[in-house]
């Protein structure tokens, strides 16, 4: 190998693993602010966004169905051995009441866990006292966040 180009090749690692670590930092600075521009452009492009995500869901089978069979396995696993048949019937209550609200008023509504199942800080229950019924626009805006009082 010729010499300049040894020096090149050190020139160039190291130009670029300056660049990378300033990268890093810069965003491990504005981390909240990325995050709130991304909601921001998430939100302003929401029917563009939500077109994206039907493609993706349909290239993309297996993976859905994946992340689906990941949600129903947290949710039995979430579910204690201890609810009654009269739980289990109010569960099903919030959920019959919610496709009802949705053929009444014509948008979706969501039976929400007040605390996330698979939360990052906290995990709830599938129980009743931790179900509520919300519009699906709101539930998937709030995107499993609790905030403690």
């Amino acid at each position: 190998m010729r010499s300049d180009a040894k020096f090149c090749c050190r020139q160039h690692k190291r130009l670029f693993s300056d660049a990378k670590r300033d990268h890093k930092l810069y965003y491990a600075k504005n981390k909240d602010a990325r995050q709130k521009q991304a909601l921001n452009n998430y939100h302003a492009n929401l029917d563009k966004n939500r077109q994206k995500q039907l493609e993706r869901q349909k290239l993309n089978p297996a993976l859905y169905a994946a992340h689906t069979a990941k949600r129903r396995a947290a949710l039995l696993q979430r579910t204690p051995k201890w609810l009654t048949d009269q739980d289990f019937a109010d569960i099903k209550k919030f959920y019959a009441l919610a496709h009802e609200l949705s053929q009444a008023y014509g948008f979706l509504w969501h039976v929400d866990h007040i605390i996330p199942l698979q939360g990052k800080t906290v995990s709830g229950l599938h129980v009743v006292d931790n179900l509520q019924i919300i519009p699906a626009n709101v539930n998937i805006a709030k995107n499993n966040k609790f905030e403690a009082a």
